[in-house]
């Protein structure tokens, strides 16, 4: 028995319980992180599926304005469709705060003149 061997019995009892407390713990631990891969998946696959689906409705809804409405300057649409994007982007990031910005102490007006306007103009031609 297991007090002639100088055990209690209640000490394994105690230790099978702490035992299974442990395997509870890693199991519910193991469930959170299974949670949480798949929340960032599934946000993943609904970014994937909007950004699939604003770029066709931008493209038929450039041309309605062009064709339809009767707007003949696609040069001007461009412009419009830039400076929502630039105004978009101004009020997620500095207004609302949604996106950090991590490197912001490194864009100085030199460094902004130098690459940003070269790529704008690169772009514009």
């Amino acid at each position: 028995s297991n007090i002639s061997m100088g055990s209690n019995p209640d000490d394994h009892e105690g230790e099978h319980g702490q035992l299974l407390q442990e395997q509870e713990d890693q199991h519910r631990s193991a469930a959170m992180v299974s949670s949480s891969k798949t929340i960032e998946i599934a946000t993943t696959l609904l970014y994937c599926l909007v950004y699939l689906l604003v770029g066709p409705a931008l493209i038929l809804v450039n041309k309605w304005i062009m064709k339809d409405a009767g707007f003949h300057f696609p040069m001007m649409v461009s412009g419009i469709g830039q400076a929502s994007s630039a105004v978009g982007a101004f009020i997620v990031i500095r207004v609302l705060k949604l996106q950090p910005l991590t490197c912001a102490e490194l864009v100085s007006w030199s460094f902004y003149l130098r690459n940003m306007m070269l790529v704008g103009a690169a772009t514009a031609a």
